[in-house]
């Protein structure tokens, strides 16, 4: 952490995001909560900053970063009054209590907001606004947004590999997760096979409180979150889709438990297939030109990452070229992710890279000394 903060000074870098909180503590960091992710109308944008309990020095000259993480829920400080403090010395001091912002329409609010810098993690409304605010005043952020990942699942794929990579990256967390696996499509040689042993896989799943540890699949956030879910299948159904396994709570009584669902014959103007659906809920498609099948892949709005299961060379370098993701996982699913590598995506999906390098070279800014030799 040393060296790291050293660094960091040396390059006049915003701060470290992902590092420096954890290890070196030397920045703010801010959480984000925008209301639910679908709602018809923005609410406020609500921030944290939690702030270090012990002094740490800011890297000089650059002041505050502000990290916003991802939050669905407009509860998650409910009762707590927004109060915004800044630090003003270039020393962070310990605060006996979060401060809270809250980020109205109301432009008069944002001018709180002076920082060189916000990263933040969200939904694609929440982005605009950010970029909003930031646009007025020609500040930097960093986006890291929603998606609806599709994954490929070419002729010459380990099919058994797939299938079991597939169940994880479709409905571990119930699906909430930027990048979990919303799209699948399958080449017609073995799209059946698929189907089948993905189905009886989804259908071992066991759905239920995520503290026991036999739970594979937890629940939605909320019960709009749950009712959203439902109202999206079955607009789909009404337009033509067919459920192969799912579609619905387990209980009725407990709809926030909703059972891992298969969907196929999904129009890609359904909200469930062109949206974030962040839910247990999968769409599968067939096809047989890879080329097309890339098209079908950048049709969507987002472009997180794509999984690609394929043993062709030649495909692994053609999706590679053409895609239009941040990332492609070759025989692995999209939400696979590690701290190291460069993470982030392209059109809503978001702009710049997290990641631990990436992240300090995001925060960082050139700048340029020229001395001249007086002739």
């Amino acid at each position: 952490p040393v060296q790291l903060r050293q660094r960091c000074r040396s390059q006049r870098s915003f701060g470290l995001l992902h590092v420096a909180l954890r290890e070196a503590a030397a920045c703010h960091q801010l959480q984000l909560s925008d209301g639910l992710e679908h709602e018809e109308q923005p609410r406020s944008l609500e921030l944290t900053a939690n702030v270090p309990l012990h002094h740490a020095r800011r890297p000089r000259g650059l002041g505050k970063l502000a990290s916003l993480g991802r939050a669905r829920s407009s509860e998650a400080h409910e009762g707590l009054q927004p109060t915004y403090k800044p630090a003003h010395s270039n020393v962070v001091g310990p605060l006996r209590a979060p401060a809270y912002v809250r980020l109205e329409r109301d432009e008069s609010t944002a001018r709180l907001l002076r920082l060189p810098l916000i990263s933040a993690t969200g939904s694609c409304r929440m982005g605009r606004r950010v970029g909003e605010v930031v646009a007025k005043r020609l500040g930097r952020c960093l986006l890291e947004l929603g998606g609806n990942a599709a994954c490929i699942v070419d002729a010459s794929a380990n099919l058994d590999w797939a299938v079991k990579r597939a169940l994880v990256g479709a409905f571990a967390y119930a699906g909430q997760v930027c990048i979990s696996v919303q799209r699948i499509f399958l080449h017609e040689s073995i799209a059946e096979a698929f189907e089948t042993r993905f189905a009886a896989g989804a259908a071992q799943l066991k759905v239920g409180d995520p503290a026991d540890e036999g739970t594979d699949v937890g629940p939605l956030i909320d019960d709009g979150a749950a009712k959203r879910t439902q109202e999206w299948i079955a607009e789909a159904v009404a337009a033509g889709a067919r459920v192969i396994s799912g579609g619905a709570p387990i209980k009725a009584s407990e709809p926030r438990l909703f059972a891992p669902t298969i969907l196929t014959n999904v129009p890609r103007s359904a909200r469930i297939c062109s949206d974030e659906a962040f839910a247990p809920v999968v769409i599968l498609e067939r096809y047989s030109d890879f080329a097309k099948v890339i098209a079908s892949v950048n049709e969507s709005r987002f472009g997180l990452q794509c999984g690609l299961f394929s043993n062709d060379l030649a495909h692994v370098r053609e999706a590679f070229d053409e895609l239009e993701v941040g990332g492609v996982i070759v025989n692995d699913v999209p939400t696979y992710r590690i701290d190291n590598m460069p993470y982030g995506g392209v059109k809503e999906s978001g702009l710049g890279r997290e990641g631990i390098r990436w992240s300090i070279e995001e925060m960082t800014e050139l700048r340029l000394l020229v001395l001249a030799d007086p002739q």
